[in-house]
């Protein structure tokens, strides 16, 4: 992103996206994205927290279900994300 852009959109943002922008703007910060699956090194993500880690690294809400309780205690784990 183009460093003036990257500063106005921080400068413009809300307090908690103004450290989300900040947190992954960083070097490597996505790096665990690329990371190979490897349970011995603690790198094998199951739904569930695949979903809890985006959400949290994309400074969204988790999702709900109907009821609004947190959907990823209703869905079922089907094993690891490959």
């Amino acid at each position: 992103m183009h460093r003036q852009s990257q500063r106005e959109l921080i400068e413009s943002s809300s307090l908690r996206d103004k450290v989300r922008l900040t947190r992954e703007s960083k070097p490597h910060a996505g790096d665990w994205l690329q990371a190979a699956p490897n349970a011995n090194l603690g790198f094998n993500f199951d739904k569930v927290d695949y979903l809890l880690l985006t959400s949290f690294c994309l400074g969204i809400a988790i999702p709900r279900d109907s009821g609004g309780g947190p959907l990823f205690e209703v869905w079922p784990s089907t094993g690891p994300v490959r």
